[in-house]
């Protein structure tokens, strides 16, 4: 299933190719406005008709005349792939992963120089994270010689179509100045667009050019398709390397920037700090300005989370109680009502805990964080023995947090079994990341 759900993302890329997915594919509506060419647009129109026939025979199960057919088309138009391509997509698309492999491996032993078989295998190689197989295919694809049959501007198109797949491919890989110098080469062929722009100011950033990284930021948030601060990018690139100092000066460039792009990067500055485990420092700038109405539950959300990162209960409370009134189907804001209320002395609300965690676990079964809320009010609750059996299931599954090791050691503390509480509490000490009990995780 995992072959066949990555073949299925292939549908957009290999529509570059004029391969038809159906014979009323949405995927060619939406490809044909991306080509440069207007000769290669009108043939993809024109190669949902001509490939009908053989999508009829494949769909009725005769596959010899499907690809006598697909044969046929090709010699109709010069902007089509070779057949068995087009066959291959229409296995994957039909569920037969182990066809669709045969037609490409059977097409490969035949024609492996040709450039649209190369072309398919970088992308398949790419999508799947093997980048010297990308590369290798790629830059194979780019060596090899046009198809007699493609019109000029095709096989142009094909050419830069590999040309993108080894800048990815670099980009992907660390390779900083093959990517800057293979997008800038899209360029000048006419190749741009948000995530060529983000490539870029990846590779200028890493490159020690921060300047030139802002302006490819800057580019990219310029278009349509992309909603991002370039401050923010910048901002997100150091903390990628672990420099805090850096991070932070750039989180505080953008609150000069227009209100709703300043609002945002605050929001984000916010949770960099509560992940940082500084919660006055999270809180300070999260009460700095009055919210807009569109950010105000988020902000509101980490304020109590401040609060409950210090073990004030009672603060926290009131918070995520009025927002749970508000948003009675937030997973979030449900798990961090139910973590507090369980934190009181009345009976009620630690019963009312209860039903929030034990309503989340049934809409998110398979959820750590449900499941870790869960057997922490059931412990809480005096039920240590069965909140036990789902920790071993959470910590069986890796997936346990900093605080969920340290639920995990109170519960094995008040079962007797000190040397494992004592392990857990020394690794959710020791851990990175966020961490809301802290503040008593020595009581």
């Amino acid at each position: 299933m995992k072959q066949f759900a990555y073949f299925n993302r292939l549908l957009l890329i290999l529509s570059l190719l004029g391969i038809s997915v159906s014979v009323n594919s949405p995927c060619l509506a939406e490809t044909v406005l991306q080509l440069p060419s207007q000769a290669i647009q009108l043939s993809l129109r024109d190669s949902t008709e001509i490939l009908a026939p053989a999508r009829a025979a494949f769909d009725a199960g005769n596959l010899q005349k499907a690809k006598d057919l697909l044969k046929a088309a090709a010699t109709k138009s010069p902007y089509l792939p070779h057949g068995d391509i087009q066959l291959a997509l229409w296995f994957f698309n039909a569920n037969l992963q182990a066809k669709g492999t045969a037609t490409m491996e059977r097409l490969a032993m035949e024609e492996a120089d040709q450039v649209d078989v190369r072309y398919l295998f970088a992308e398949v190689a790419l999508g799947q994270g093997r980048y010297f197989d990308a590369w290798t295919h790629a830059s194979a694809g780019l060596d090899a010689k046009p198809r007699q049959r493609w019109a000029k501007e095709y096989a142009s198109h094909l050419n830069m179509l590999l040309t993108r797949v080894k800048a990815k491919t670099a980009n992907a890989r660390g390779d900083w100045q093959a990517s800057m110098d293979l997008f800038g080469e899209l360029r000048r062929l006419g190749y741009a667009d948000s995530g060529a722009d983000l490539a870029q100011g990846r590779a200028a950033f890493m490159l020690g050019d921060i300047d030139k990284a802002l302006d490819f930021f800057r580019n990219a948030a310029s278009r349509p398709d992309t909603n991002i601060i370039p401050e923010l990018a910048i901002a997100s690139m150091y903390d990628g390397q672990g420099d805090d100092e850096k991070t932070e000066e750039w989180f505080r460039r953008c609150e000069t920037l227009e209100a709703q792009s300043a609002e945002g990067a605050r929001l984000e500055y916010v949770r960099w700090l509560l992940k940082r485990n500084r919660s006055a420092d999270a809180r300070r700038q999260a009460s700095r300005l009055r919210p807009s109405d569109e950010r105000r539950r988020d902000f509101e959300y980490m304020i109590g989370a401040t609060y409950k990162m210090e073990g004030d209960f009672r603060s926290a409370e009131k918070i995520f109680t009025r927002l749970h009134r508000e948003y009675p189907d937030s997973f979030q804001v449900t798990n961090q009502l139910a973590l507090t209320l369980v934190e009181s002395d009345d009976e009620g609300k630690r019963g009312r805990a209860l039903q929030l965690a034990s309503k989340n676990v049934k809409a998110a079964p398979k959820s750590a964080e449900s499941l870790s809320t869960f057997a922490w009010i059931k412990h809480r609750l005096g039920e240590s023995e069965e909140a036990e059996k789902v920790f071993n299931l959470i910590l069986r599954g890796g997936q346990a947090s900093r605080d969920t090791a340290f639920y995990v050691a109170k519960v094995k503390m008040a079962l007797k079994k000190e040397k494992e509480a004592r392990l857990l509490k020394l690794a959710a000490k020791q851990s990175e990341g966020v961490f809301f009990n802290a503040f008593r995780v020595d009581d």
